[in-house]
């Protein structure tokens, strides 16, 4: 006869067994750390050219930590101060603090933002990040930009300007800037006051799409730089990676679980799986895709982090107040037509800011400023020299005076394209899903 009590217990200790190797296997694939990985080689001091232009990217200064950062202050501010007039400093996002306090205070932080760039020789922008939306009203969310303009200090702005979703900036004839509040996409705006009563032109997700879809086209050729909060791209605890610590809090096994199941199910906005967010990434990255020297830059993770993925650049500066843990590793976009990987080819989980440099032959390079060591800097290659052929159009000279070319009467037959595909798959009209 059967004992029904070891039966139980037997059924209990299969259980357990279970969520123990499941746990196990979702935590050694997600669990990150503040060490510094590295994927790729690191550029050699030797491997230098003529810079045309720089950027400045530092993000998160309004997510201060208790811990003190005065050298990596100094160290930025002197890195400002010997800048050439031929680059721009992004702050990008979360410039202010993340809790609700007076104006006064969040003023304080811009002040000591201007400080550190009152020397810097080139234009200064600060872009719209979460806290700047903390409020979730329009007329608070242009503290910032309203007290830049009272100041009327010369080359410092706030892009997007006046609550809206994106801005085109030419640098020089072989690079532009676009700017996006990508705050805006992401956000549900029947919960924020008086979104778009300032920006009647780009009033829709659909509308921002065709836009940055317009800006990347008459960019071709170019290199372009898209700055935006929301990374594209990324190895941090928004992706749902957490350190060994958070794995197993409040409990082994279920800390870790918690974390993968808001991952997937992107129950936060920030997650970059949620589902606002995720739209905007397919966006970005299947629009991107008609260029192949784009190069993403962004905030949110409190890291240091260089990506790739489809031929798109992304670099994530976002640690200059507090830092998080991040990890190396392979991801993936996905979307109705399929998905596009990606790769982590740096991490540091490491307070700090970043330098993207571009030189006379179209390359570029990325160099990471790292608070525990300011003596030393890591360097990498983000883009190859342009390729001049591949530039110029071959266009053939034909003595004929008519040619007849036969046109497809039905739309539905023509061939779509790559990004058409990725974005939308094959059967499914982008009209009806992007409203």
């Amino acid at each position: 006869m059967t004992n029904p009590l070891k039966e139980n217990n037997n059924g209990k200790t299969y259980i357990y067994l279970i969520l123990f190797l499941l746990g196990s296997i979702i935590l050694f694939h997600s669990c990150a750390t503040f060490k510094e990985h590295q994927g790729i080689p690191q550029l050699s001091p030797d491997d230098t050219g003529e810079v045309v232009y720089s950027f400045y990217i530092a993000g998160g200064f309004g997510n201060n930590s208790e811990a003190p950062n005065i050298n990596l202050l100094n160290k930025f501010k002197e890195e400002l101060e010997n800048a050439p007039e031929a680059s721009t400093l992004l702050f990008t996002g979360d410039n202010i603090s993340n809790l609700d306090v007076p104006w006064e205070v969040d003023s304080l932080l811009i002040e000591e933002q201007l400080l550190l760039s009152k020397n810097f020789a080139g234009n200064t922008i600060f872009l719209p990040g979460n806290n700047e939306w903390k409020s979730y009203e329009l007329d608070k969310m242009e503290r910032v930009e309203d007290y830049l303009k009272e100041l009327n200090l010369e080359n410092t702005d706030v892009f997007p300007e006046n609550g809206c979703p994106i801005e085109h900036k030419v640098i020089n004839e072989s690079l532009d800037l676009i700017l996006v509040d990508s705050k805006w996409f992401v956000s549900n705006w029947s919960r924020l006051e008086g979104i778009n009563k300032k920006c009647s032109d780009i009033n829709t997700r659909r509308r921002f799409m065709e836009e940055l879809e317009g800006y990347i086209n008459d960019g071709q050729g170019k290199n372009i730089v898209i700055a935006m909060h929301h990374p594209i791209f990324s190895n941090g605890v928004h992706t749902g990676t957490d350190t060994f610590r958070g794995h197993m809090t409040p409990l082994p096994i279920y800390g870790t679980l918690k974390n993968s199941v808001m991952d997937l199910a992107g129950f936060d906005p920030e997650h970059l799986n949620s589902r606002r967010y995720r739209y905007l990434r397919i966006a970005v990255s299947a629009l991107a895709q008609a260029n192949d020297r784009i190069t993403v830059v962004s905030g949110h993770e409190e890291s240091l982090q260089l990506l790739s993925g489809g031929g798109v650049h992304q670099i994530i500066s976002g640690s200059f107040g507090s830092k998080n843990a991040t990890k190396l590793g392979k991801n993936i976009i996905s979307a109705i037509g399929g998905t596009m990987e990606y790769e982590g080819e740096y991490a540091y989980g490491e307070r700090g800011f970043a330098k993207l440099d571009y030189f006379k032959d179209g390359s570029s390079k990325v160099t990471f400023f790292m608070e525990d060591d300011l003596t030393t800097t890591k360097s990498f290659k983000v883009l190859e020299p342009v390729n001049e052929a591949e530039i110029r159009s071959d266009f053939s000279v034909t003595n004929e005076s008519d040619k007849t070319t036969e046109i497809l009467d039905d739309s539905k037959a023509y061939d779509k394209t790559g990004f058409y595909k990725f974005l939308w798959g094959k059967g499914i009209d982008p009209i009806m899903v992007c409203r």
